[in-house]
């Protein structure tokens, strides 16, 4: 058996409106926050103002100027780094891109990065 390591870093850029839209409100049913049972609830605000500014403190060495939104990657930390920009295309499309660059990072780096067989 062969085993390869891939390491690829997708960033997909949306629109901070559909960003909000599509993670509030949040229900975890498999967490439980009280001996009640009650499911867990993001706060009021939550991804405005904890979850969102903290992704863009995190990320901002990644970009030109620290402008995670609109800022061309630095290449400091993570060469490789493929950003998506999701306005622009489909899903489908966004998971054929992600798909054609895994098969050519297999198909470039594969012999160097294979360990062993079984």
């Amino acid at each position: 058996m062969l085993n390869l390591f891939l390491f690829v870093f997708f960033v997909l850029r949306i629109s901070r409106p559909f960003n909000v839209a599509v993670f509030l409100p949040r229900y975890y049913p498999g967490v439980q926050s009280d001996p009640e049972g009650a499911l867990w609830r993001d706060p009021p605000n939550y991804w405005e103002q904890i979850v969102y500014p903290a992704y863009l403190d995190a990320h901002r060495d990644l970009f030109e100027g620290g402008d995670v939104q609109r800022g061309k990657p630095t290449g400091n930390k993570l060469e490789d780094l493929v950003v998506i920009e999701g306005l622009e295309m489909s899903m489908g499309d966004m998971v054929e891109l992600c798909c054609r660059i895994l098969l050519s990072e297999a198909k470039e780096k594969g012999g160097s990065r294979t360990v062993g067989s079984d």
